[in-house]
């Protein structure tokens, strides 16, 4: 088990296979609620792409650490990206 650290987050992380439907509902769940929170106006725009960007870093530097690709599946940080594309789309436009 190797340690990631970043300035927001420490993890443990494991060589596990990919977490499958659990995962891919976690996944949902938690993007679901940065929209419910945006929309609430309980956090900015601005600090759920800040977690999102922090997210995508562990994760590459999750992946530097993987000796195997999953092979046929999006990786997570593709993932994750989508989840920022997702979130940008919602931006308010700056006068």
């Amino acid at each position: 088990m190797s340690k990631i650290e970043n300035d927001n987050v420490s993890v443990r992380v494991s060589e596990a296979l990919p977490p499958g439907p659990h995962g891919e509902a976690a996944l949902l769940l938690v993007e679901s609620l940065i929209h419910g929170l945006l929309a609430r106006s309980a956090l900015t725009h601005e600090e759920a792409i800040e977690i999102v960007r922090s997210a995508i870093e562990v994760q590459l530097e999750h992946s530097a650490l993987r000796t195997v690709e999953p092979v046929g599946q999006p990786t997570a940080d593709h993932l994750l990206m989508a989840i920022l594309e997702s979130i940008s789309i919602d931006l308010p436009q700056r006068p």
